[in-house]
Order: C-alpha cells, then structure tokens, then sequence
C-alpha cells in the first residue's frame, strides 16, 4: 500500500512525466529504480533550448536529501539545469525562465552538505538551483 506522502510525490513525478510528453521533450523516469545512481534526479530531460535538466520531484514540505542536492549542483556545474519539481511544474515556465530561483553560494564543492545542514523552509513550489560565486 502507497502512503499518502508516496502518493504526493507519485503527483509530481506523474505531472512533470505528463508535461515531457506534451512538450515532445526525451526524458528518462529514474525514480525508484534500482539502476539509478543514488541520488540521480528523477527525471532527466532537456529544455526548449535543448539544456539538459534534472529535475528532481518533490512532495510539498519536502527538500532534496544530501546525495540529490549534490547531483544537482554537479549538473549545474557541467552546464546544465537543476529543478525542483512540485505538482505546479510547467514547462512553460521552465522555457520562460520563469521559475523562482534559489540561489548556492559556490565554495569548495561541498555544498550540498552545507545545504542539508541548513534549516531551508520547503519551498512548496517548482524553483530552480543556481550556484553563484
């Protein structure tokens, strides 16, 4: 039986799975496989402009977990988006970069520890990761 934040979760994956077809975007669903690297995002995909982005779905009230935050920042750092997604998630909104973004202060590549000890309120709504100096 699926618990209730599952289900959330199941929400967004679906949603962000079901904006990919529309767009006529690629993507691969890794959520929950056992063939991911942990802490993949679990959608990989592109944006209008052909950007590769991971986009990792989230339940509200919930954050990337350490291994997820420091995929995201390496995917960042290669050139490509880092997303989290939440029931709201567009595609229009991605390509327009449109999203609320917040922002990691660059340091010595262990930043994702710095972000799970943070107390960061959930942001309850598709926002994009931007490393800055």
């Amino acid at each position: 039986m699926t618990s209730r934040k599952e289900n959330s979760k199941l929400g967004a994956v679906g949603k962000i799975v079901n904006e990919c077809i529309i767009h006529n975007r690629y993507y691969v669903n890794v959520h929950g496989s056992l063939f991911s690297q942990d802490g993949t995002p679990d959608i990989l995909t592109h944006d209008k402009d052909g950007v590769f982005t991971g986009i990792e779905a989230k339940r509200l009230g919930s954050l990337p977990a350490v291994n997820q935050w420091g995929k995201g920042l390496e995917i960042i750092r290669s050139g490509g988006r880092f997303i989290i997604g939440y029931e709201d998630f567009s595609f229009d909104v991605v390509d327009n970069h449109q999203l609320p973004i917040f922002t990691v202060k660059a340091s010595d590549g262990f930043e994702q520890y710095e972000l799970a000890d943070m107390k960061i309120k959930a942001f309850n709504q598709t926002t994009e990761v931007k490393l800055i100096d």
